[in-house]
């Protein structure tokens, strides 16, 4: 076996999600609306076999996204 030395430092992390999903009448049956925001920051390494060293950063990622379905009948 191998010894494995790792370190992570995770420095700030952020999540939101906001969702909204609404059921309507008639042939619109699903509508969707949905926001997710991430704020990430991390600092990552191993050794001593495969030395590696990961400095993440990550500031405002923000995704908007929406789904509506409707019936053709």
């Amino acid at each position: 076996m191998f010894p494995v030395a790792q370190r992570a430092d995770l420095r700030a992390r952020v999540s939101h999600e906001l969702q909204y999903i609404s059921d309507l009448e008639g042939p619109d049956e699903l509508c969707s609306l949905a926001a997710y925001y991430l704020d990430a920051e991390s600092y990552i390494t191993s050794g001593p076999i495969q030395n590696f060293t990961a400095d993440h950063s990550l500031e405002a990622s923000l995704r908007i996204f929406g789904e509506m379905t409707y019936d053709l009948e």
